[in-house]
């Protein structure tokens, strides 16, 4: 299951303003992938957009991480057939 879950008012904000900035966090299953903030006035298709730019921004650094300490290895197959140097 995917689920995009209010987990509450973001700090300063007024808690009972309907309308107003909230966190949520993106989950599979029962695994926290992310979290974003949205307003809620600006409805669901702008919270389904936030959604998918926080997992994939999440998706990056998780490569980024990955790839920071070993580039022999993951770089050479990006630039294979450039004449990019390393």
């Amino acid at each position: 299951m995917i689920g995009i879950v209010n987990i509450g008012p973001v700090e300063g904000e007024n808690p009972n303003d309907p309308f107003g900035w909230r966190y949520y966090e993106v989950r599979i299953n029962q695994d926290v992938i992310c979290t974003f903030k949205h307003k809620r006035s600006d409805g669901l298709g702008r919270c389904l957009l936030e959604a998918s730019k926080a997992v994939e921004k999440k998706q990056w650094g998780d490569f980024v991480e990955l790839t920071k300490n070993d580039r022999t290895t993951y770089l050479p197959s990006i630039v294979e057939g450039t004449d990019l140097k390393f």
